[in-house]
């Protein structure tokens, strides 16, 4: 299975639109599953398929709660104890991805659908989430003699326990940059060709996107990080991300490949990103938005044959001429892969890799790894 990588920035996509076709045979569903590790420091690329994946894997980090005895016990024998976060394993972060998820062997995701993740490299702030016990204070109450076996035997007894906590969910969130995702309801049926047309801003917290040409109604508005989806208003919980910029670099079709996770025992592995499917006619534009509702918009990228009076042809809808794209966004887009030999030599057309002159710029061309082949029939899907 063939690669292609772009080891070159695509500024400004934390508003963007996408268009991309893509059909995936079913014995990348198996594939996928057999590797996908279920721990919660491994589910890098887990259970994904994907389409296209952008930037580095960053690095988060874990705290272990630590539990200090006082010497002393409260009136029903308990220990009195104060908490402490101490540095726990780091672990490798996913990058940004558009997949199919199918989920592991052992939680399989049937039909799978689409999952969007989009993560950015900053810190999100709040307050009211995560709280330790920093200091006590108690009535004397005379001496644990009460079971002689007890590892508190002797201790000092108190009554009236009065805890002081401090907030430190700052330090949970600072322990990774936050992200975005989104994880569809529509199936998307193996050996089928599909088509993607999504448009996002993070900082306006917005997404909407079609599948097949039929508008998402799962799309939560207005669009959440993690943390700021975690964080409960009602119980005082406040999470807040103010994304500067998406990181990019590099960009992989389908995906890197190779990642790294990290084990369940803690250690480094790394996994091969890249599973078989098939894509045609990827389209990226970046600072721009598209309302993909707008049916007049989606005609911009996918369309029916016409005949000479301009009356649709047929029920399939096909990939159009870029060109209509740029014309309606009123740009070029940064990357574009438009037929199959561009695809198998990696060649971007986009304004990355080309020039309003038609030259070539090399350092916006995607590098091929592996085997990448061409395929028939050239993709299409059927309007009901």
């Amino acid at each position: 299975m063939g690669f292609l990588v772009l080891d070159a920035d695509v500024t400004g996509l934390k508003r963007a639109v996408m268009s991309i076709w893509f059909r995936i045979p079913s014995d990348a569903r198996d594939a996928a599953r057999a590797i996908a590790v279920e721990d919660p420091l491994s589910r890098v690329l887990h259970g994904v398929i994907p389409l296209i994946t952008w930037g580095p894997q960053q690095i988060g980090h874990t705290f272990l709660l630590d539990q200090i005895y006082q010497g002393a016990v409260d009136v029903s024998g308990f220990p009195v104890t104060l908490q402490s976060l101490e540095t726990g394993p780091d672990f490798f972060l996913n990058p940004s991805y558009i997949g199919v998820y199918v989920g592991s062997d052992l939680n399989p995701k049937d039909p799978p659908v689409l999952e969007v993740f989009l993560q950015t490299q900053d810190i999100a702030s709040g307050s009211g989430m995560y709280f330790i016990r920093t200091s006590w204070t108690g009535t004397p109450a005379g001496y644990n003699y009460i079971n002689p076996g007890s590892p508190f035997h002797g201790a000092p007894v108190y009554f009236d326990i009065e805890y002081k906590s401090t907030d430190v969910t700052d330090s949970y969130l600072n322990a990774l940059p936050d992200y975005f995702q989104h994880i569809g309801i529509t199936s998307l049926p193996f050996e089928k060709w599909h088509h993607l047309l999504i448009s996002w801003d993070l900082s306006g917290r917005q997404m909407s996107y079609v599948l097949d040409d039929q508008p998402q109604n799962d799309v939560d508005f207005p669009l959440m990080s993690s943390w700021e989806d975690t964080a409960d208003p009602e119980r005082g919980e406040s999470a807040r991300l103010t994304v500067t910029t998406l990181p990019t670099k590099p960009v992989s079709v389908p995906a890197h490949g190779s990642v790294n996770y990290t084990t369940p025992e803690g250690d480094s592995s790394s996994k091969t990103g890249v599973q078989h499917v098939e894509l045609a006619e990827l389209q990226i534009f970046a600072d721009v938005t598209l309302d993909t509702a707008v049916e007049s918009n989606r005609r911009a990228f996918i369309d029916y044959k016409h005949d000479q009076d301009g009356n649709p042809i047929g029920s399939d809808l096909k990939p159009v001429d870029p060109k209509k794209a740029e014309e309606l966004l009123g740009q070029r887009p940064q990357i574009l892969l438009h037929g199959s030999s561009k695809w198998i030599d990696g060649n971007n057309s986009g304004s990355l890799g080309m020039d309003d002159d038609g030259n070539k710029i090399d350092s916006g061309q995607f590098t091929p790894t592996g085997d990448i082949k061409s395929y028939t029939p050239d993709p299409s899907i059927t309007v009901p």
